[in-house]
């Protein structure tokens, strides 16, 4: 276990071709401080801090990042974000910050980018879409699946899985977050990935 993902990386990178940002302790004058990296600057937007900081007060709270072994960083990130962002949204909820506008749009990238024939990792693009599907608003679901029913059925039933593992767990608490996880790992062959 480890510390909290900066962000998801995924294989097939047109599925998760989101800006890179990310928040990590650092040395500054002599103090421990959490840095934030962000990749657009300029066009800052409090809510995409706000996420990265968020997931360093889930850490503090006890969630904790995962490791498959072997080392599959990729894997271990998407595995990860999907496990983190459902407490790290009810997080931003509780302070008034909205991502459902991010997450959607999230899951509309998704539904042009699986709307055509494309080469697809099925794990790594499992993982992706099964994160914006438990996530994304209720009038985005059926969309998305009825995409993946129609382009990548093979895609929809990892998707489907990974879901379902996640409906027998409250990912809002530390101990069933974990556990979930780990679930995860053992019914899908992340251990080996």
């Amino acid at each position: 276990m480890g510390s909290p993902p900066a962000k998801r990386q995924c294989p097939f990178p047109a599925c998760c071709s989101h800006e890179v940002n990310m928040a990590r302790p650092a040395g500054y004058k002599g103090k421990v401080v959490l840095s934030v990296w962000l990749e657009s600057f300029p066009n800052l937007k409090l809510l995409v801090v706000a996420h990265e900081i968020g997931h360093w007060v889930l850490y503090l709270q006890g969630f904790r990042a995962i490791s498959c072994d072997p080392r599959s960083l990729a894997l271990e990130g998407l595995l990860n974000s999907l496990a983190s962002h459902a407490p790290l949204y009810a997080l931003q909820r509780s302070v008034g910050h909205d991502p459902q506008v991010e997450i959607d749009s999230r899951c509309d990238h998704d539904i042009r980018l699986f709307s055509g024939p494309n080469t697809v990792d099925e794990l790594s693009s499992a993982l992706c879409l099964a994160d914006d599907l438990l996530n994304c608003s209720f009038k985005k679901r059926p969309q998305l699946k009825w995409i993946l029913r129609k382009n990548y059925p093979e895609t929809l039933e990892l998707v489907e899985r990974i879901v379902a593992i996640a409906s027998d767990h409250n990912l809002l608490n530390p101990e069933q977050n974990i556990a979930f996880r780990r679930r995860l790992i053992k019914e899908m062959k992340l251990e080996g990935a």
